[in-house]
């Protein structure tokens, strides 16, 4: 009978971990909590954008292809389409219809497509930023936790029960825990959505080069 009183009081949830660490811990859990949320939200918010862009077919560049030599069907099949670049070959082609040089047009291109790609970057730094912070702040939770209980320990002329120390020791510790959680989920999406970022990128190169080649 003691052996089962004493496996019951050993239960702990991880509910009353976060709520046995003061108010120090209980907030930095919760702003934890809340870049979790923020980073899946752009997780998912970019996955999905990147996936569209991925999956929009080269039929509109075709189109443009064949227009080359009358700038203002090209431009005109531009207005009429939702790709990606339409605003980046209408550019250039404006620059087509002007008669600049394949330089002056390339620059174009090039500063269009630039804007595009920061456009699609929005909120990655957010990420990154989220995924060096939680830690930081994980850890900051556990030595605010560290610091109160040798704070007790100091107070009680060194009276103080070490199984209680003992516990906001390890309760401290569960900000840690988050924080790297938080961390390595944040890092992970960053550098997957950076590779889907790139292959948008190359994409884009190669699509706007078929098309500078036949200027």
């Amino acid at each position: 009978m003691p052996l089962v009183i004493q496996d019951a009081e050993s239960r702990f949830s991880f509910f009353d971990l976060i709520f046995s660490g003061g108010w120090a811990n209980v907030l930095i859990i919760v702003v934890l909590f809340g870049l979790l949320i923020y980073a899946l939200y752009i997780t998912i918010e970019r996955f999905l954008i990147y996936r569209a862009v991925l999956k929009q077919e080269d039929g509109f560049v075709k189109e443009i292809r064949k227009k080359l030599t009358h700038p203002k069907e090209a431009i005109a099949i531009c207005d009429q389409s939702d790709h990606l670049l339409a605003s980046v070959f209408k550019a250039g082609l404006a620059r087509l219809e002007q008669r600049k040089n394949k330089e002056q047009i390339t620059l174009t291109f090039e500063s269009r497509t630039a804007y595009v790609v920061a456009q699609l970057e929005r909120h990655l730094n957010t990420l990154a930023t989220i995924s060096g912070a939680a830690p930081m702040l994980g850890f900051l939770g556990t030595v605010i936790g560290m610091v109160l209980a040798f704070k007790e320990m100091a107070t009680s002329a060194g009276q103080a029960d070490i199984s209680q120390l003992a516990g906001g020791i390890y309760t401290a510790l569960t900000t840690t825990v988050a924080g790297l959680v938080v961390g390595i989920i944040s890092y992970i999406a960053y550098n997957q959505l950076v590779n889907l970022l790139q292959r948008i990128t190359q994409r884009f190169e190669s699509l706007i080069n078929t098309v500078l080649e036949e200027l």
